[in-house]
């Protein structure tokens, strides 16, 4: 009761304090609170957007740190060596490539002058002195240049790469593309790019005079082949140092290859300039040349070819001089010959004939026809020789009389040699396996001096036998007689090699030679070919009967046997018969024929004896 009247005193109180009027509280403090329930929620929220947006800067600070520790550890990782640059080439950033590039710290690239060129291109290449192991050197760069911002700032991004090696290997490619790899010398594309210059100038300056030197060593094969090709690489590098001795700096050698050499003589005076050079060359030529325990001597032919109105391209005045060389060869050893119309006259059919032989071997132009090897008792076929034809585009068919020695003295005769063998010895492979016989045919290939005298020769025919799968005793090689005269020794090695292998060798035109008995009796010859003039005489020659009869008689002492070459007609073959010789060809039984009909001819022949030699 006593709080209760307490109550009401302290009410009466607060009235007469405010003036009789009385307020309840108890709403204004609901209001109050509501508001600052509103006032904090409003704080909170504000609170959390502003720790969301934080948390949002945080993590884009740390994406941000983190793509730029990407991009620095690829910058830093790249092999191209990367720099920014302001407008006047300063260096403000360098990579840890570009640091290794130029050698120096990266901290030391920073204010360094790339001396920007004034009028940029988007790739540029540059040299600069770099710091390496060895000392300073300088280095091949190629810049990449692309506008960026740079704190703010125009600035260039330089992508940098080291091109030195590629640089080198361009260089070593060029020079590789026009140097000769054996002497160092210029090569033929070097030359007729200085010929195509020295022709410009006589265009622009008609007083301008220059002349082309062609040389060609003599004998330089024999040597080759006789001392090997290690001392024909030490010849031709030795004549290639002599050679430029000879000649002024503004002079220009090159080799062709082989053993061919041109010179360009530059701005000269008249012809004498150049015969007076060909001579220095003649007795710089002249001292021999030492190898091993001897002396290699040699000696050049040069044609000269002086430069007129009348040369518009390299090859012109090359052929020219290639022209002069052969009439200089021709009178000699060490000579030489300006070119002239008459040179040209003389010259230029045996040229074209010789260009026509290389184009008959690459368009097959060759073909083989085949004559017949009688046995003279049974009247049957024991074999073929094959004789080479040249079916000429304009010509016709031409026979070896006249493009064989030109193919010998060209040195043709070795791949020409080749592709007979090989299609003789495929003919008779086909031969034997359409004909069921109980023999096998033969096949007699005529070879040369230079076949034989070739180091490759006996790895070809044996090549050529693996390939064809035909027996060694079915092949026969024909050799002359005057051939194994030249170099016996090395000769009846290489014959004796023949021999053991089982193929088959034959003396052909027996009695023509310088001294059949001899040769009878040092090589291992398996048959003798009895020329056609003795043959042919049998008729209304007594004394050429006689020397058949003694022929036949040899050859039975010494187990040989005889084919009988030219025989045409009946009294021939009767005269040969009486005399026994067992082998014989010639008109009287076939020309010789081609593949297909002699084909057709051994079918008409039926069963085949054998030829034993």
């Amino acid at each position: 009761m006593r709080n209760e009247a307490q109550f009401h005193e302290n009410r009466l109180s607060i009235e007469s304090r405010t003036n009789g009027k009385f307020t309840d509280t108890s709403s204004s403090d609901e209001k109050l609170e509501k508001a600052v329930h509103l006032r904090t929620a409003a704080l909170l929220e504000m609170n959390a957007a502003l720790q969301k947006k934080i948390t949002e800067h945080k993590i884009i600070e740390s994406t941000l740190r983190q793509s730029e520790a990407r991009l620095q550890q690829i910058v830093n990782g790249t092999a191209d060596g990367i720099l920014i640059l302001n407008r006047e080439g300063i260096v403000l950033f360098s990579n840890a490539a570009a640091s290794i590039l130029f050698g120096y710290p990266m901290e030391d690239l920073l204010g360094l002058d790339m001396r920007l060129p004034c009028k940029m291109t988007d790739t540029i290449e540059i040299q600069m002195l770099c710091k390496t192991e060895r000392g300073m050197a300088t280095r091949n760069i190629e810049m990449k240049l692309s506008r960026t911002l740079w704190e703010g700032a125009f600035a260039y991004l330089a992508t940098l790469r080291d091109i030195t090696e590629r640089k080198r290997s361009e260089e070593e490619l060029t020079y590789s593309a026009f140097h000769d790899a054996l002497t160092g010398l210029p090569n033929r594309a070097a030359l007729m790019t200085q010929l195509e210059g020295a022709i410009a100038k006589t265009q622009f300056d008609p007083s301008y005079l220059f002349a082309v030197l062609f040389l060609d060593l003599d004998g330089f094969k024999t040597t080759n082949d006789r001392l090997g090709h290690i001392a024909g690489d030490r010849l031709l590098t030795e004549i290639a140092r002599r050679l430029e001795l000879c000649l002024r700096p503004s002079d220009q050698i090159a080799r062709l290859g082989g053993d061919e050499f041109v010179i360009c003589l530059n701005n000269i005076h008249s012809i004498q300039d150049a015969t007076q050079i060909a001579e220095r060359i003649e007795i710089a030529l002249s001292a021999p040349i030492p190898w091993e325990n001897q002396k290699i001597f040699t000696t050049a032919s040069i044609g000269i070819a002086i430069s007129n109105d009348d040369y518009h391209i390299p090859e012109e005045l090359l052929r020219d001089a290639d022209l002069a060389m052969y009439a200089a060869k021709k009178r000699g050893q060490g000579c030489y010959e300006v070119f002239n119309t008459d040179i040209a006259a003389c010259i230029v059919p045996k040229f074209r004939l010789e260009f026509e032989l290389k184009q008959a071997l690459e368009c097959q132009e060759f073909v083989l026809h085949y004559q017949p090897i009688i046995d003279l008792r049974s009247q049957k076929i024991t074999g073929f020789e094959a004789l080479l034809r040249w079916r000429h585009p304009s010509r016709g068919l031409v026979t070896p009389d006249d493009f064989i020695p030109l193919a010998e003295e060209t040195g043709l005769i070795i791949p020409i040699g080749a592709w007979v063998l090989s299609e003789a010895c495929a003919q008779l492979k086909t031969w034997h396996q359409e004909i069921d016989a109980e023999i096998p045919l033969s096949m007699s290939v005529n070879v040369s001096s230079l076949q034989l005298k070739n180091p490759g020769f006996l790895f070809m025919v044996e090549q050529t036998l693996s390939t064809t799968q035909i027996q060694a005793s079915c092949l026969t090689l024909e050799i002359t007689e005057s051939v194994m005269m030249e170099e016996s020794a090395s000769m009846g090695n290489l014959l004796a090699q023949l021999r053991a292998q089982g193929i088959q060798l034959s003396l052909d035109d027996f009695g023509t030679g310088y001294s059949s008995l001899i040769t009878l009796k040092q090589f291992p010859i398996s048959a003798i070919k009895l020329d056609r003039s003795f043959t042919q005489s049998l008729d209304n020659d007594p004394k050429s009967l006689e020397i058949v009869q003694a022929v036949m008689h040899l050859a039975q002492k010494m187990n040989m046997a005889v084919i009988a070459e030219g025989i045409e007609t009946l009294s021939q073959q009767s005269h040969l018969q009486t005399l026994d010789c067992v082998l014989g060809q010639g008109f009287l039984f076939s020309a010789a024929i081609d593949g297909q009909a002699a084909g057709r001819l051994i079918q008409a022949n039926g069963r085949l004896p054998q030829w034993v030699i």
